[in-house]
């Protein structure tokens, strides 16, 4: 009983040391931005030359979040989020605890452009001072957002975005039913 009590004291004293002495790593833990986009579904979207990595905001809590709390660094130029719904109703988008402005896109059911609002201003943090940017009132399907940048620009009102693979989409639409 002493000899293995004395084998797992050592054992401890040994894996402790070890990893005291090891050389420092770099931590593996993720940003808020990284855990809560890899949690997202997405597709890819296209529109004229251009492959977008679209994130899927289907839920009324994922609706609610939308961009909020996205570091830029975490969102590429390339990066979209699609907030799909099943019907055609007004829309409106403020931008609380944003980081980065953004290019907003009011879309038909078939994904054409009907609106754009350029250079959204971005507002981090929750405070109304200032004021919190508000878009105008659309009426629309869903509703694209892009970071505003060189690529955004390129999509004009008129343009239609296409899925890359119809199974998503069909996918994306028996969710978007099953969780109105």
């Amino acid at each position: 009983m002493a000899k293995s009590l004395l084998f797992q004291k050592s054992a401890l004293i040994l894996m402790l040391f070890s990893c005291l002495s090891s050389s420092p790593t770099k931590s593996v833990s993720k940003s808020y931005s990284e855990l809560y986009l890899s949690k997202l579904k997405s597709t890819q979207l296209l529109v004229k030359d251009l492959e977008v990595k679209t994130f899927l905001a289907i839920s009324s809590d994922e609706q609610v979040h939308g961009l909020s709390s996205i570091k830029p660094e975490f969102f590429k130029n390339t990066d979209a989020m699609l907030f799909y719904n099943t019907d055609k109703e007004m829309r409106s988008f403020w931008m609380p605890d944003t980081y980065f402005n953004l290019d907003i896109f009011f879309l038909d059911k078939d994904l054409k452009v009907l609106n754009v609002e350029r250079n959204v201003p971005h507002h981090p943090g929750r405070s109304d001072t200032p004021p919190i940017y508000r878009t105008g009132n659309y009426m629309c399907h869903h509703v694209f957002e892009m970071k505003h940048s060189e690529v955004s620009k390129k999509i004009l009102i008129g343009d239609q975005l296409l899925w890359k693979y119809q199974k998503d989409h069909s996918q994306i639409k028996s969710n978007a039913h099953l969780q109105k």
